[in-house]
């Protein structure tokens, strides 16, 4: 029996050979030639950068020390907020 394998799909695109032969040459140095694997990390690295651009906040010195002291401060719910919260519905708990 053999051993459960991570689920894969399969990406194709067409690029100008002049590219490729690029591709290749740069794999030849990186993976030992393997150009699949080549393509495949540069693509997750580049991935990583673009997905990290949009998912981490990057603050100044200022501003995470604003932001910490707002986060850290005592608060009381407005009166709106109670309005809001049921008191009577198990769901809500309006604690202070």
């Amino acid at each position: 029996m053999s051993s459960p394998r991570a689920a894969q799909a399969r990406v194709d695109f067409r690029v100008l050979v002049s590219v490729k032969a690029r591709f290749q040459e740069a794999a030849a140095y990186e993976t030992g030639g393997d150009l699949s694997a080549f393509l495949v990390a540069a693509a997750l690295e580049r991935a990583d950068r673009v997905l990290a651009q949009h998912e981490v906040l990057h603050l100044d010195e200022a501003t995470r020390a604003r932001f910490y002291a707002a986060m850290r401060a005592p608060t009381t719910p407005s009166e709106l907020l109670r309005q809001l919260v049921n008191e009577d519905d198990p769901r809500f708990k309006l604690t202070e």
